[in-house]
Formats: C-alpha cells, sequence, structure tokens
C-alpha cells in the first residue's frame, strides 16, 4: 500500500516535474521558434547595396512659358516670335504659354502673320494672317493693325513671304507704330516685329529684326510690368 502511494506520489511528483518541465521545455522551444521566425524575417528583409559614389548630374530644367530657360520676373509677360517659311517651318507666335498663332491651332499662313494683345489683361483680342503671294491684302493688313484699340500689344511674324503683295499703305501704318526694317524685306525674307499701340515699350526691349532668304529668326523676352 505505501509503495502504491509512494508510487502515486511520486507520479505525482514525476507528472508535475513533467508538466513543469514541459512547460520548461514548452518556453524553451517557443523561445527557439521564437528566434527562428526573427531569423527568417531577417533572411525576407532587403539588404542595402553599398553606396556607389555616382557622377554629378545636373537636373533636368523645368520647362518654362513660351519655352523659356528660365522663368520670368513676377509682373512680367512671357512671350516667343519665330518666323516661318519652307516645309514644316512654320511661324509661331507665343504669349504668356498660349500659342496664339501656329501650326497646332491652325491659323498660320503665308504672308505676315499679327496677333494682338490686350497689354492691361494679357487676353488675346485678334489674330490673322494676310497672304502677301496671292490676292490683294495689304490693304487689309492695314485695316486689321489700325483697328487695334489703344493699350494693345501687337506681334508680327513672316511665313514664307511677307513682301511680295506689301504695299505703301501698309508699310506707312507699319512704320508709325516704330517699325525700323519694313522697307528692308525683301522676298522670302524673315521678319518678326513687336510693337505697342498707345504706350511706349521699354527702351532696352528687342523689337524687330529682319534677316536674308529663309534665315528663320525668333526672339523670347520677359517685359512689360
Amino acid at each position: 500500500g505505501g509503495g502504491r502511494r509512494g508510487w502515486r506520489k511520486g507520479e505525482r511528483r514525476r507528472v508535475g516535474k513533467g508538466r513543469g518541465g514541459g512547460r520548461r521545455r514548452g518556453g524553451g522551444w517557443g523561445r527557439r521558434g521564437g528566434e527562428e521566425g526573427k531569423e527568417e524575417e531577417k533572411r525576407g528583409e532587403v539588404i542595402p547595396a553599398p553606396s556607389v559614389p555616382t557622377p554629378f548630374q545636373a537636373p533636368t530644367p523645368k520647362r518654362q512659358k513660351c519655352d523659356h530657360w528660365t522663368p520670368c520676373p513676377l509682373n512680367t509677360y512671357a512671350y516667343r516670335l519665330l518666323s516661318g517659311g519652307g516645309r514644316d517651318k512654320y511661324a509661331k507666335i507665343c504669349f504668356e504659354d498660349e500659342l496664339l498663332i501656329g501650326e497646332k491651332t491652325g491659323n498660320v499662313g503665308r504672308g505676315i502673320n499679327i496677333a494682338i494683345v490686350d497689354y492691361l489683361t494679357g487676353k488675346v483680342r485678334a489674330t490673322q494672317y494676310f497672304n502677301m503671294v496671292e490676292g490683294d491684302n495689304s490693304g487689309l493688313m492695314a485695316t486689321f493693325i489700325q483697328s487695334a484699340p489703344p493699350k494693345s500689344l501687337l506681334f508680327m511674324v513672316t511665313q514664307d513671304d511677307g513682301a511680295s503683295g506689301l504695299k505703301e499703305d501698309a508699310k506707312k501704318v507699319i512704320e508709325a507704330l516704330g517699325s525700323k526694317q519694313i522697307r528692308n524685306i525683301k522676298f522670302r525674307s524673315s521678319w518678326v516685329f513687336l510693337t505697342a499701340k498707345g504706350f511706349e515699350l521699354p527702351a532696352d526691349i528687342q523689337r524687330e529684326n529682319v534677316s536674308g532668304f529663309f534665315c528663320f529668326f525668333f526672339f523670347y523676352q520677359c517685359h512689360f510690368p
């Protein structure tokens, strides 16, 4: 009987130790399992590559209004004038990043292309091209220019040929706006002209240029405070 009780006590002790041991072993297994889990997590991490010096690269310039290289100062207008001629060489007039005359707008034509802009608001008033090769459009162009109200900016560029049909009446109107080169344009000369009606432009602004046969010319600036 005592042996049975001793055995039972021993059994209880052994069972108790077993449970305790099981718990300790379980805890130890759990710790090992946690460490293995951490190792698995570490194996799944992205290992950064060693840093290697790279050659200096300048940042890509950000496009500015009318394709300027640098942004215009505050309270100024950005513009760009481009003469055109030949195949796929279209004249362009851009003002405040809006294409007023060009291939994409579908309003560029052979002859002299003109855009009139309200100086105070920066809004386009009118655009038109006048064929100087076919038809008698010199008088119509002179009337169009004279119709510009005060406080207007006028931009003029040639496409292909702006001289053949240009008559004296139109030359005098353009001269009255400050042109120094209108009488110098020849057959298929490239000509660009910027002027104002009802106010004076800054003295340092580039206003006009004429070049030879199909020598395309453009200029872009920030101006008009």
